[in-house]
């Protein structure tokens, strides 16, 4: 076992002497310091930009692996979801539905990941048009699929269409006042 400091040492029982805080930026960079080949496990580069991350997506990708269900089904394969915002089943029931039937679950839509399908049940229009192409549907695609045994087609599912996503745009004819009336003005 490696020797204790009195960093690390316990108070005695009674005291009322604290022990000191120590970030998690100080336990990696002791750790690194205290090996002379850096494993895996303390590779993560947390120093620079992205590093802690990089480590934090991987680590939430091999909790994901590891979730103790067994794959049921290879309904989702190559299906990677993102869950926005409330839905019913909520996101943890989602990401354990996608394990058990072959698909992917990503924690947060960072710039990169390769979702699939954005879950969700309601957003707001700014945030459909930030998804760009991303299909948007409600997490009812998921619970179907999974019944009938097959990916579902995914247009009957949609919370967002795309040739009419957004809201209405006004019309307004260009006009001009002659003789005290107002006339429309052709396109030029």
């Amino acid at each position: 076992a490696p020797p204790t400091t009195s960093m690390d040492a316990a108070p005695p029982t009674g005291s009322t002497e604290q022990r000191p805080v120590r970030t998690l930026m100080e336990l990696h960079q002791q750790a690194s310091a205290d090996q002379k080949q850096p494993s895996l496990e303390h590779a993560d580069n947390w120093d620079d930009w992205g590093g802690y991350m990089q480590a934090k997506r991987r680590k939430l990708h091999e909790q994901f692996q590891d979730t103790g269900s067994a794959r049921r089904s290879s309904i989702f394969s190559g299906v990677t979801i993102y869950v926005n915002g409330w839905t019913q089943p909520d996101a943890d029931e989602l990401k354990r539905l996608m394990h058990a039937h072959g698909g992917s679950y990503v924690y947060n839509a960072y710039p990169g990941a390769r979702i699939t399908h954005v879950i969700a049940t309601n957003l707001p229009n700014v945030k459909v048009r930030a998804l760009g192409d991303t299909l948007v549907c409600t997490p009812q695609w998921v619970v179907d699929s999974i019944a009938a045994g097959k990916q579902l087609p995914v247009h009957e599912y949609l919370l967002y269409s795309r040739d009419g996503a957004g809201q209405g745009k006004l019309n307004f004819k260009r006009c001009q006042r002659t003789n005290g009336l107002m006339e429309e003005v052709g396109d030029d």
